[in-house]
C-alpha cells in the first residue's frame, strides 16, 4: 500500500495543491459528439513549469459530471537529466505512468509502471 500510494501522489503535483492552477493554466474543452465525453485540457501559461499539461475527460451522455479519466506530462530537470513523465489515470480502475529520461549525450531511457486495481470494471 504505502508504494501505491506514492504513485498515487505523482497525479497530485504542486501546482495543483497550491491554488495557482488557475491563475498559471489556460483552459480549453471540446465536446466530442462521437464519444459524448466532453475533454477539458490545461496548458501551462509558463512553458519552464513542471506541469505542462492536464487532460480531464468526462463520462459520456448523461454522467458528464463524472470524471472519466486525466491525462498529466510533467517535466524537470535533475542534474544534467531531463525528465518527461506522462501519467494517465483510469477513473475506478487503473493508472500508468511513463517515465523518459534523457541524459545529456547518452540513449534516453524508458520506463513504465502499470497499476490495476479493477480487471472487470465495463468500458463504456
Amino acid at each position: 500500500m504505502p508504494e501505491f500510494n506514492a504513485l498515487a501522489l505523482e497525479f497530485v503535483p504542486k501546482e495543483l495543491a497550491d491554488g495557482s492552477f488557475e491563475k498559471n493554466f489556460t483552459e480549453n474543452a471540446f465536446q466530442d459528439k462521437a464519444t459524448r465525453t466532453i475533454t477539458f485540457t490545461y496548458s501551462a501559461i509558463n512553458k519552464s513549469a513542471g506541469l505542462q499539461r492536464v487532460d480531464v475527460i468526462t463520462a459520456p451522455g448523461p454522467r458528464s459530471q463524472q470524471v472519466k479519466s486525466i491525462y498529466l506530462e510533467k517535466t524537470r530537470l535533475a542534474g544534467d537529466s531531463v525528465i518527461l513523465q506522462k501519467l494517465f489515470w483510469k477513473a475506478q480502475q487503473s493508472f500508468e505512468i511513463a517515465t523518459l529520461v534523457r541524459v545529456k549525450g547518452k540513449q534516453a531511457d524508458e520506463q513504465q509502471v502499470s497499476v490495476i486495481w479493477d480487471t472487470d470494471h465495463e468500458e463504456d
